[in-house]
């Protein structure tokens, strides 16, 4: 695992709660002249979603109305395969050389809500068509935590 592989996971951490994390399907680092830059699908579980609901007029409701919430959970808390997770899309952006050396750009942002097994073809299709060696690291939400606590040097790759 790179250093930059290494900041962008604790990057998602600080924005996603880590006990929450299904697993993580990190793409291998891409450099672009000065520029390392990846992508990571991060699935996540037990989701707490506002429910749309409309009001007389048809329109969504105003923030200040407040939304029921609807707490989204598998029927067996162990089985997460067939349970519909939260998909986000995590994307990095790290300039290593170059005058603007040690710019870091982050980003992460809800796509879908899918079962594990959809992920897995999704990102099956994705490397295919990409053409990018080398397939996704797989982390499940124990193997992100434990890379979180360790140095990114002692991480395999």
């Amino acid at each position: 695992m790179t250093e930059s592989q290494h900041r962008f996971l604790k990057a998602i951490a600080e924005r996603v709660t880590t006990g929450l994390i299904a697993e993580v399907r990190l793409f291998p680092t891409l450099r672009s002249g000065q520029v390392d830059s990846g992508v990571a699908i991060v699935a996540v579980e037990d989701l707490v979603a506002p429910i749309a609901a409309e009001s007389d007029t048809g329109a969504p409701p105003d923030a200040d109305e407040g939304q029921e919430m609807e707490r989204i959970v598998a029927d067996d808390p162990g089985d997460t395969r067939d349970a519909r997770l939260s998909i986000l899309t995590a994307r990095f952006r790290h300039t290593v050389k170059g005058p603007d050396r040690g710019k870091w750009e982050f980003d992460i942002v809800h796509d879908a809500d899918a079962p594990l097994v959809t992920i897995e073809s999704v990102v099956r299709g994705v490397t295919n068509r990409a053409g990018v060696e080398g397939e996704p690291e797989l982390l499940t939400g124990d193997d992100f935590q434990r890379v979180l606590s360790e140095p990114w040097w002692t991480t395999p790759a």
